[in-house]
């Protein structure tokens, strides 16, 4: 039988590289398996400063709340 898998995942970019939607959805779609990668909505979002105490520096931080 077949399947179909939808992974959400969060990218931080900590070391201000600024990936574009493109350059992401670029290193995506070449991981092995290519063929079998599509990527779909690409959303992006300030987070602030980041440092040791952020809230998504936390074991099962909320990354959705910052999408709201």
């Amino acid at each position: 039988m077949s399947k179909m898998h939808r992974v959400v995942i969060y990218v931080t970019d900590l070391n201000g590289l600024e990936h574009t939607h493109e350059s992401l959805k670029q290193e995506l779609e070449s991981l092995p398996c290519p063929e079998f990668v599509h990527v779909g909505e690409i959303k992006t979002t300030d987070i602030g400063e980041w440092h040791d105490e952020h809230p998504l520096n936390k074991i099962g931080a909320n990354h959705e709340e910052y999408f709201k």
